[in-house]
């Protein structure tokens, strides 16, 4: 065949043209059918690029952050290169490598203005550049391990050039040997072509870039740490600089790669924060980063985000990051032990991890501490628990041994996990020849070990995969890798798992000292919000009623601005014929005069806002009463109170459109809907009996022999969705109940007997507590707002009350801040709606100090009111609601972190650490909403911002220019009015968009579309307990409990769609549509 027919497609890119090209003497490339590496995403080849020319004409071809560099093999030219392609899909779309593309754009940007400000014309050690790479595309013929012009077999293969990036979430470096050994690994190693072809398919296209010559090095991470050295600074200053640069919105990290002769740097695979992608952990990855930061002399200067000095807020798993792999202190290199002494490097490593998680804390230096600890017991081997029993009281730290699930858990929060295991003879040799031959690879499994157990060894993990974990060992950086280790979870059989950790209650008065030091450092900065009025102050009087001609019409920013602007010229023209010393005295005063006249006229055109109802603040709540003594009290009268229901049930609308709930609905704010709910845990109680038929098997569930200890609900059966809440008298009938059939007295062969009715009794207690925590609660949470009034009778049982209060709360700050597109007259709608009562406008989210106060109050750095959100009792009241308002709750915390990052420059405050703790759902709602957002875009690439920032309406998908029609079609003109949660039209449109995004996700197979069933569990209805209102009523479930609404609309609606306290509008410029009519004319 001719050399024409080898030529393959060009390919098409969404990016700028680039001048980095093949070799011009390119004729064909050839590559190992086998990779040397591989990360999540990505697996690396070797390869050569064979010249046409012959060796007289040796050349290097320099193109700027990197070059292809020819060698002499056997008399022909050769540009070794590494080959890159994606490992769980075949790669037929240049737009797959958009995302790369951009973030690598984006990063020679970057470099290019650092190098110009940093970077003298003698001294080259401080710029930085990127590597730079080329796709190739197969062709549909020939062997799939050549590209280009030499005949192999029956066809031929062909590359065509253009930019591209490298494997951004490729965890391991090209490999970091000499131009020379690269050589010989290329050559000693070539392909035949009987070989099994690579994995690499036809008309796939992959990525090729020129080997990196020299000592390769990775500076720092994504997760913040970092390597203390001259060059890591060069390159810490720079992240540092990224961030300073695009003013808090990205930070480039993750940087490795080799220092090249004239002392340029030159990365590959690193990370942007900020700028998505699989590494890209986005706010948080920047505030580790800023934790563990050290600024240097090229950091002069630069700003730095308001980042308290805590540990960073956990950063959940992604299936394709590297993140999971990194902890606190994980980084220091592992050290060699001498003899027996791994309990002794395995015991510091997690006690000093536990105490830099203290702030104020120095924790002491880990070989004086191993030093320390083999002092005492020995280098021939000792038990952790008898170390950790000896150390952990010394530094008020606590240990205890735990099972798997909260080992995992405990890793996920960052926390170090010290694990003890035996193996036999047998199996250290295979555990040995394993890592020694695959430093980097998973341990999947090890020969039967037999009976007898020849030795232990302790070891830490700080990292973890679904079902990997990462180790530290202790046997010295040259082991396996950097002394690190990957093991498959359930290879140990014979493993035991220590948690160190510490509680507030036993910390010194010094770290109390030290973290209320940092919180007053916090509250310093901007004020906090308005402390709630004492339970026992009078009412104040009600306002004075106003006429509807007295309502304030609020003006925007920019009409007050040209009011003033309009008020300065006239006061100028006024007193022109003064001198000027004296005009500018005068000046100030005429013109205040002229402005107020300008501001009344204002208020006169203005149209009048809808009918305003007189304001009447709500009488503030009453201080909770004392429950009686309850052990006084008989079965039947304890029975009357938990059971006070003397009426049917109240009952709630069905569900419409197969969901329950959807959007913003604020049901907390319904009289009816709380009622309702009340009802049904009453309902729920009075069919609650706690019978105990062996009493054995009840000590046993409450005094587990594998060391765990149950929560103080689990012990007493109360507490979580199925009976939706419990009061006094239902941990009274509860503790009655058990204690009368585990009463030691009567269990006096159990030897268990007394340590579970001490349980009992510590259970009772704590729930009584935290009872009282609850109602304490409410009341902080309702003190801010004007309508707020709890009831004594939701006082009962206050889980309800609580959560309905705390998503009172979040939702507040979202409609008092109001999102997306809201013009002029949709923001004075939503002020008017805030003035009525909450049954009939917004009046459920007015403070009692004025909305902007409020918001800002929210977004200080004192987190009062963000606190209470991450407190344990917020968590159990989330437990015991239905869950279509646990779903809304999530959607709602996550849109509020979103705001807060927007509003902050992309730095949330620490508080939402404990959050994301508290909820690791939000999580998987963060990932579904992410996949909405990729389907809105054009073969997933990130779509182009106008000058506005808006998004151009070429570059929205099919499916999202659809919708957007759809949208802006059924919801109402911004310019004249917003649709309540409760319009029918607009919930069967969220109903229909929010099953044309989730059916299709469900059908597939794979590890996307498991991970999407997964997330989409949060919204599916599922079986329901005794306290659903619904599932008393006998009805059958809708297929939704609840649908994203106000996010559907938000993302696939951006630049459009705007939503305020009054509801939701779009800038459609025509007569409102019913949904089904809209839906009609855009299949037409």
């Amino acid at each position: 065949m001719g050399a024409d027919n080898s030529r393959a497609r060009p390919i098409v890119h969404c990016v700028e043209s680039t001048d980095f090209q093949p070799p011009a003497d390119f004729d064909y490339l050839d590559f190992e059918v086998t990779p040397f590496a591989h990360g999540s995403c990505r697996e690396t080849y070797r390869g050569k690029i064979s010249s046409k020319e012959t060796v007289q004409a040796n050349r290097n071809i320099p193109l700027g952050g990197g070059e292809w560099i020819s060698i002499n093999v056997d008399e022909k030219l050769v540009y070794p290169c590494v080959v890159k392609m994606f490992k769980k899909q075949h790669v037929t779309q240049a737009q797959t490598w958009n995302q790369d593309l951009s973030a690598l754009m984006l990063s020679r940007e970057l470099s290019d203005k650092f190098n110009k400000v940093f970077v003298s014309q003698i001294d080259r050690a401080h710029e930085i550049s990127f590597a730079r790479a080329v796709l190739f595309q197969v062709s549909d013929r020939g062997s799939t391990h050549h590209f280009g012009r030499r005949s192999v077999g029956q066809g031929f293969l062909a590359g065509l050039s253009t930019r591209a990036i490298l494997a951004v979430a490729f965890p391991q470096a090209v490999v970091p040997c000499t131009l020379l050994s690269a050589y010989a690994s290329l050559v000693g190693s070539a392909v035949s072509m009987d070989e099994t072809p690579a994995r690499v398919q036809q008309k796939e296209i992959v990525c090729v870039e020129p080997y990196l010559d020299g000592s390769f090095v990775k500076v720092n991470s994504n997760s913040g740490h970092w390597k203390e050295s001259k060059h890591a600074e060069v390159a810490q200053a720079f992240s540092h600089w990224t961030w300073a640069e695009t003013k808090g919105k990205k930070l480039v990290c993750d940087l490795q790669g080799v220092q090249q002769k004239d002392g340029t740097w030159l990365f590959t695979d690193h990370t942007i924060q900020g700028g998505s992608g699989p590494t890209d952990l986005g706010f948080a990855g920047m505030h580790a980063f800023f934790y563990f930061h050290k600024c240097n002399e090229m950091c002069k200067g630069l700003p730095r985000p308001d980042i308290p000095s805590s540990p960073p807020p956990f950063i959940p798993y992604r299936s394709e990051t590297t993140f999971s792999w990194e902890v606190v202190d994980a980084s220091i290199c592992a050290r060699q032990q001498t003899g027996g002494t791994c309990y002794a490097h395995a015991s510091a490593t997690v006690i000093r991890a536990a105490e830099s998680r203290i702030i104020g804390r120095c924790p002491e230096d880990h070989d004086s501490m191993v030093e320390r600890i083999v002092a005492k017991y020995g280098t021939n081997g000792a038990w952790p628990q008898a170390v950790l029993n000896d150390e952990c009281p010394k530094l008020r730290l606590s240990h205890k041994i735990v099972e798997r699930p909260e080992a995992e858990a405990a890793v996920q929060r960052g926390h170090a996990i010290l694990a003890a295991f035996w193996l036999t003879e047998t199996g250290w040799k295979a555990f040995s020849n394993f890592f020694k031959q695959n430093p980097g690879k998973v341990l999947e499994q090890l020969p039967s070990e037999g009976k007898h157990v020849t030795r232990g060894h302790a070891v830490v993990i700080v990292g973890q995969k679904p079902n990997v974990w990462f180790l530290k060992n202790s046997w010295g950086p040259e082991w396996a890798d950097s002394g690190y280790f990957r093991i498959h979870k359930d290879v140990f059989k014979d493993i035991r798992y220590h948690h160190v950790y510490f509680l507030e209650t036993n910390l010194t008065e010094n770290d109390r000292q030290a973290y209320e030091q940092a919180q007053a450092a916090q509250k310093q900065r901007q004020p906090t919000l308005p402390p709630a009025p004492p339970p026992s102050a009078p009412p104040p009087p009600p306002p004075k009623p106003r006429l509807e001609s007295e309502v304030e019409v609020i003006l925007s920013d920019e009409d007050r601005a040209q009011l003033e602007k309009r008020a300065e010229e006239m006061a100028l023209k006024s007193l022109a014929a003064l001198p000027e010393a004296t005009r500018g005295m005068k000046l100030p005063a005429v013109k205040a005069g002229i402005l107020k006249r300008l501001l009344s006229q204002a208020q006169k055109d203005l149209p009048k806002p809808v009918e305003v109802q007189q304001v009447q603040t709500a009488p503030p709540m009453p201080p909770t009463q004392m429950p009686p003594d309850l052990d006084a009290f008989g079965d039947e009268e304890l029975q009357k109170l938990r059971c006070s229901l003397r009426r049917p049930p109240t009952e709630l609308p069905p569900p419409q459109d197969g969901v329950e709930t959807l959007g913003d609905e604020p049901w907390f704010a319904d009289p009816t809907v709380r009622l309702a709910l009340r009802d049904a845990v009453d309902v729920a109680h009075a069919d609650f009996k706690i019978l105990v038929g062996n009493p054995a098997e009840e000590i046993a569930r409450i005094c587990p022999r594998d060391g765990r200890s149950l929560r103080a609900g689990a012990v007493l059966r109360l507490g979580g969705s199925h009976l939706g809440g419990y009061g006094d008298a239902d941990v009274a009938y509860a503790f009655r109940q058990l204690s009368r059939a585990l009463h030691p007295d009567k269990n006096p062969d159990n030897a268990d007997a007394g340590d579970a009715f001490k349980r009992l009794k510590e259970a009772q207690e704590e729930l009584k507590i935290s009872l009282e925590d609850a109602r304490a609660l409410i009341r902080r949470l309702a003190a801010p707002f004007r309508f707020a009034s709890v009831g004594e009778e939701e006082m009962r049982r206050p889980q309800a009350a609580l959560f309905a209060e705390a998503t009172r709360l979040v939702a507040s700050v979202l409609a008092l801040s109001t999102e997306g597109v809201v013009p002029a007259a949709a923001r004075q709608r939503a002020q008017a709606s805030l003035r009525l009562l909450p049954g009939e406008g917004g009046g459920w989210a007015l403070p009692s100090a004025g909305a902007e106060p409020f918001v800002e109050a929210w977004l200080s750095s004192s987190a009062d009111l963000l606190q209470i959100l991450a407190e344990p009792s917020i968590r159990s009241a989330y437990d015991c609601a239905p869950k279509r308002y646990r779903a809304q709750f999530l959607v709602l915390l996550a849109r509020c972190a979103l705001f807060e990052a927007e509003k902050t420059g992309g730095c949330v405050r620490q508080a939402w650490g404990k959050i994301w703790e508290s909820f690791p759902e939000i999580q998987l709602w963060q990932q579904l909403r992410q996949m909405l957002v990729k389907k809105c875009q054009v073969h997933g690439r990130q779509p182009k911002r106008d000058a506005s920032g808006a998004i151009k309406e070429k570059d929205w998908s099919t499916w999202a220019k659809r919708w957007r029609k759809i949208i802006r079609a059924v919801l109402p003109n911004s310019d004249a009015e917003a649709a309540p949660w409760s319009d029918a039209e607009l919930r069967k449109l969220c109903a229909a968009l929010w099953r044309d995004f989730a059916d299709p996700l469900e059908k597939g197979d794979g590890e996307e579309a498991e991970t999407a069933r997964r997330c989409l569990g949060l919204f599916r209805t599922e079986s329901r307990g005794a306290a659903d209102v619904e599932a008393q009523r006998g009805a059958a479930p809708a297929e939704w409990a609840f649908v994203p609404a106000a996010d559907l609309l938000l993302v696939v609606g951006e630049g459009a769609v705007g939503v305020t306290v009054a509801g939701v509008s779009a800038d459609g410029d025509g007569k409102r549509l019913p949904f089904a009519t809209a839906i009609f004319q855009t299949m037409m």
